[in-house]
């Protein structure tokens, strides 16, 4: 409502393939280049650490299961608890899924004439720092809305616009734009910011 009565035209769209194609890239990419990313990492900046070196020291247990079971030995999860090798499915998100992704989001903006597409950065308020925090399931809900724009590579930007009711943490809008319209989305977004307002700095707890 705020954003409409300053003169924003707000056009509902669907992307029923969006869920479908970003799965197809999304963890395939994602898990398959940290390696050969990492690998180059440690080599340009001379620290001497092999990558199975470096992940024999991550504490996160998450990150360190992800790290041996998937990214080192250059798999990927598949059905029934298998596990797949990565190259052929990460070419194919690459050569086919990518680009899928890339001009859904192409046809979408243009299509339907959108400077941006706003949506909440989560689905679900934020939940209490804990181990289960980052769990699978819980990593995935929280990656649902944005990770679609990141895997298609175009410019996103998210502000705060309100305070959950009860966990008093705040509540994100997402905005997505068209691929190079990186400068016009952070316009739209300061725009937006003063609509909404900046939030109060959170309460410290003195316990």
């Amino acid at each position: 409502m705020r954003m409409k009565a300053q003169g924003v035209t707000v056009v509902e769209v669907e992307m029923p393939q969006l869920a479908e194609l970003n799965g197809q890239v999304g963890f395939p990419v994602a898990l398959y280049e940290a390696y050969d990313d990492m690998v180059g990492y440690l080599a340009h900046t001379g620290t001497g650490l092999t990558i199975e070196a470096l992940a024999r020291e991550i504490a996160s247990p998450d990150v360190k299961g992800t790290y041996d079971g998937l990214v080192i030995p250059r798999k990927l999860p598949g059905p029934d608890n298998t596990l797949l090798d990565a190259g052929p499915i990460y070419d194919a998100a690459i050569k086919t899924a990518r680009p899928a992704l890339q001009a859904l989001y192409a046809r979408t903006f243009a299509d339907h004439r959108l400077d941006a597409i706003a949506f909440p950065t989560t689905p679900r308020v934020a939940i209490a720092s804990n181990p289960d925090s980052s769990s699978l399931e819980n990593f995935g809900l929280f990656i649902q809305n944005t990770d679609p724009g990141s895997n298609a590579g175009i410019p996103g930007i998210q502000i705060p616009v309100a305070l959950g009711a009860t966990s008093e943490l705040p509540i994100g809008l997402e905005l997505d734009g068209p691929a190079g319209s990186d400068a016009q989305l952070v316009a739209i977004g300061m725009a937006l910011d003063i609509v909404f307002g900046r939030l109060p700095p959170p309460l410290m707890n003195r316990d």
